[in-house]
């Protein structure tokens, strides 16, 4: 069985009528690892009206899936 996995970590920015779009994506070992980096953002970013977020750990059949569309 095939699946993908991010190589690196990254990041990207956009800007749409005059709002940020930011992403980041970082390799984590596990769920508290995921969940401290979605922390980690939101201090830095404190002032933003709308946070994100979303991950995948682990491979298919039943890999750990949360989001959260703030």
């Amino acid at each position: 069985m095939h699946y993908l996995t991010i190589g690196r970590d990254g990041a990207a920015e956009i800007e749409e009528k005059r709002s940020r779009f930011l992403c980041t994506l970082a390799r984590v070992e596990d769920e508290a690892g995921a969940r401290a980096v979605v922390e980690r953002l939101r201090k830095q970013h404190w002032d933003a009206r709308h946070t994100c977020s979303a991950f995948v750990i682990g491979p298919p059949p039943q890999p750990v899936e949360r989001s959260n569309d703030d």
